[in-house]
């Protein structure tokens, strides 16, 4: 199997020996692995790697992606980053148009030809340790604008397109013992780019994290939860489906436990690539508050009209002419900090001038709060400040 580097101006041509998306859930040996958030089965691959910088398809470098290749030269960038933010190109901002209006006249489903970089990558890597007999190694590419080719120790792995969701690759047939030299070719443009035309800036690059993935012998490939609750709202039924994958039929069972309420939840705690990210949790007593989407849902930390969320009231700044960090004195625009000042509860003079009780029973009608009971034993929420989901970009 090799790569055709023609397809990419093939719409059809998605991705090709990609793993079958799944859940995201985390996997560990043991349950204090599991109580400290650090699986065994995860080794981050970010960090410096090499990189060679094309300005189209036609100057790559020959053989650059086998193992005999010199890579000495090459730069050093940070992983997962925009390639834009360490002096390659620079960012570009598009609206309506697509990103090569005015430089090419193309047809939908061609990929520039002149302008069109393509970012070469190479990163060595040794296992933590050897894989065990049945275990399987893939590695996750969790963000890659916006198409990306993998090889492993020269030989072709695989493709995908999707600029802002995992692309999963397994890499077990051509794991060799010791260092083995993992090498990803990253196209800024190609025919699936024709369906990314949004109004956000553009960037090229591998700008999320980079994960090998050990598998065992038995594993849950894929969890689905689905929950039920009665119509009174004090009970609810929990089901879980799950894919096992393994040696054979009827090998391994699943046992599954709801908590008591006092565990946090695993998902928040993420893997050590996503700690910098992590939410916090928040501790509350009383119903949980839902906020809604929409106008104003964008101020982290406030609601409408700059009023404190459902998270309590958290210091943050005012959008405003004292925002932009510039005012205009005599004719010259001078620098100025910004003024912090923590948001005006509801009920403040210059904040809701009709007083907090009203605050609270307009946003009942709006939808803003909706309590939830929390019956002893039943169900365990976890309520941070940011949801505990991925996001598609």
């Amino acid at each position: 199997m090799t790569f055709d580097i023609t397809r990419i101006t093939d719409p059809e041509y998605v991705h090709d020996n990609r793993r079958v998306a799944h859940s995201d859930h985390r996997w560990f040996a043991s349950a204090d692995e599991a109580a400290a958030g650090v699986s065994s089965f995860e080794q981050s691959l970010n960090g410096l790697w090499k990189v060679h910088h094309a300005k189209n398809p036609s100057m790559i470098i020959d053989g650059w992606e086998q193992s005999t290749c010199d890579v000495e030269g090459w730069d050093d960038i940070p992983v997962p980053a925009h390639l834009q933010m360490h002096g390659y190109d620079r960012p570009q901002y598009a609206n309506v148009q697509y990103p090569w209006d005015g430089s090419e006249d193309l047809e939908p489903g061609q990929v520039p030809t002149l302008f069109n970089p393509v970012a070469a990558y190479v990163r060595p890597f040794t296992l933590d340790k050897p894989l065990a007999e049945g275990e399987r190694l893939s590695v996750t590419f969790h963000g890659v604008e916006s198409a990306v080719a993998v090889w492993l120790n020269g030989a072709y792995v695989g493709w995908a397109t999707d600029s802002f969701t995992p692309s999963e690759f397994d890499l077990t047939e051509h794991l060799v013992d010791g260092e083995n030299r993992l090498a990803v070719q990253v196209f800024r443009w190609t025919a699936a780019s024709w369906l990314e035309d949004q109004d956000f800036f553009r960037f090229h690059g591998i700008f999320r994290d980079v994960t090998l993935y050990r598998r065992p012998t038995v594993h849950a490939e894929d969890l689905r939860l689905e929950t039920t609750v009665a119509a009174d709202r004090t009970s609810a039924t929990v089901a879980l489906a799950v894919k096992v994958e393994g040696c054979g039929e009827g090998v391994g069972s699943v046992r599954a436990r709801l908590g008591d309420g006092t565990e946090p939840c695993r998902r928040c705690r993420g893997s050590p690539e996503r700690d910098r990210r992590r939410p916090a949790p928040v501790e509350r007593g009383g119903p949980v508050s839902v906020r809604p989407h929409g106008r104003g849902a964008g101020r982290r930390g406030h609601g409408r009209r700059g009023h404190p969320a459902a998270g309590g009231p958290a210091p943050g700044r005012h959008r405003g002419r004292a925002d932009q960090g510039q005012r205009r004195a005599g004719g010259v625009l001078r620098h100025q900090p910004s003024r912090v000042r923590p948001p005006r509860p509801c009920g403040h003079p210059r904040g809701d001038r009709r007083g907090p009780a009203d605050h609270e029973a307009r946003q009942h009608q709006r939808g803003a709060h909706q309590p939830l009971p929390q019956p002893d034993g039943l169900l365990r929420a976890c309520v941070t400040r940011s949801a505990c989901t991925s996001s598609t970009r």
